[in-house]
């Protein structure tokens, strides 16, 4: 079962779920974790996508009735981000600064350490 979702409702059901503490998604994770006879393995897909459409998040394509209520229905969509009306300039100022480097032997290799002094 391949279901798909567009980005804007993951990010609503998300921004949601992170409102309410995660609770559908500590669900979901439990009970692809739970192992039990009464609850054969191949029944598991479906009630995970069936859990998701009672929390408001519908596969791309759903026909069927729609019964979440959002309650926040503006939610904030992450902005497109905005190009910059002049060119970078790539050589502007520069500034110096003393880098030193320590190379500490660490049971079988070596760590790197880099400290900028300025």
């Amino acid at each position: 079962m391949e279901e798909f979702y567009s980005l804007r409702e993951l990010v609503k059901f998300f921004q949601r779920q992170e409102r309410d503490g995660y609770i559908v998604i500590e669900a979901i994770a439990n009970l692809i974790n739970y192992k039990s006879e009464n609850l054969p393995e191949d029944k598991k897909p479906q009630i995970v996508v069936d859990t998701l459409r009672k929390w408001g998040l519908y596969e791309v394509g759903f026909e069927g009735e729609k019964k979440f209520k959002e309650d926040e229905p503006k939610l904030k969509l992450p902005e497109e981000p905005e190009k910059p009306e002049s060119k970078p300039d790539w050589f502007g100022p520069t500034f110096t600064a003393q880098l030193e480097q320590y190379n500490v032997r660490i049971l079988n290799c070596i760590a790197k350490f880099e400290s900028f002094m300025n």
